[in-house]
């Protein structure tokens, strides 16, 4: 399996076993406290003694990470971010393989830019899997995907707030929507995300989440990012919901599922669609 790997140095002992199950509810597949020497920090036997002033905290993550998400959280808890590392194992987009083809999500989907095609078929997506978030082979972008694929796009306007590497603004547009804006903090994001939208042809404006050039609200808000994020991150996304607007919610563990919700006052959710053990929320104002 294709894995993130997540790296935090010179973390205070007594702060790295909570900042570790701080990642493992946010996605991470594993997490282990590392030594100076790069070994596994395991429990010291009888007259031995290996305990590190500072340590390493080393997560896994899907390789769809939301890496902006991962650095959201490192400040929240007081780390500097220059101490986080991210390096991409086993994919093979890194060792030039080729990819693992179609990926279907009913009215989408994400064909590899090599991939001998139809184009003109409704919904395609042509993407190669990178390292900016968003490639389809995660649940969290699957289920919106799906959710992309069913819905009547025509005459509305979406925004995708972290947008990775901008394959759900491109669903949306490539479902007819009026207009679409693509935000994310990560410059590799933005590169990535502004190549696929140009690849793909379709017209999406893409700018930095802090961009005050994009104005108004938006119809559908769409936010694909991890659950602590997205409950600091309320307001913003509700600022930008429109009226009689639909929320998208995603990148969510079921069981943070409650959390998020109550964050969000005066939005009305259905019930949440879940797979693999993750959840997407939508919703409409009250």
């Amino acid at each position: 399996m294709a894995w993130f790997r997540v790296r935090l140095s010179a973390v205070a002992r007594e702060r790295a076993e909570p900042f570790a199950d701080v990642l493992a509810s946010n996605g991470a597949l594993a997490v282990s406290l590392l030594g100076d020497d790069c070994v596994d920090l395991l429990e010291p036997g009888p007259g031995e003694l290996r305990l590190w002033e500072n340590v390493a905290v080393e997560a896994l993550f899907p390789m769809e990470i939301d890496v902006e998400g991962v650095r959201h959280l490192v400040r929240k808890a007081g780390f500097e971010v220059g101490q986080l590392d991210f390096l991409a194992d086993n994919d093979w987009s890194v060792h030039g393989n080729e990819p693992g083809g179609i990926l279907d999500f009913g009215g989408l989907a994400i064909v590899p830019r090599s991939h001998p095609y139809d184009d003109e078929e409704r919904g395609v997506i042509r993407l190669d899997p990178g390292l900016a978030f968003g490639t389809g082979r995660h649940a969290t972008t699957a289920l919106c995907l799906r959710w992309l694929g069913k819905v009547d796009l025509r005459d509305r306007s979406v925004l995708d707030f972290g947008c990775g590497s901008g394959v759900l603004a491109i669903g949306a547009a490539k479902c007819g929507a009026k207009r679409v804006v693509a935000l994310d903090h990560d410059p590799q994001a933005l590169s990535a995300c502004l190549d696929n939208v140009d690849y793909n042809r379709v017209v999406v404006e893409v700018g930095a989440t802090a961009d005050t050039d994009v104005v108004g609200c938006f119809d559908v808000v769409i936010a694909n990012i991890l659950a602590g994020t997205l409950i600091d991150l309320s307001s913003v996304l509700l600022q930008r919901l429109g009226r009689e607007g639909q929320l998208l919610l995603s990148g969510i563990l079921v069981g943070q599922i409650d959390e998020v919700r109550a964050a969000y006052e005066g939005i009305i959710f259905t019930p949440p669609m879940v797979e693999e053990g993750w959840a997407l929320l939508q919703g409409r104002r009250s």
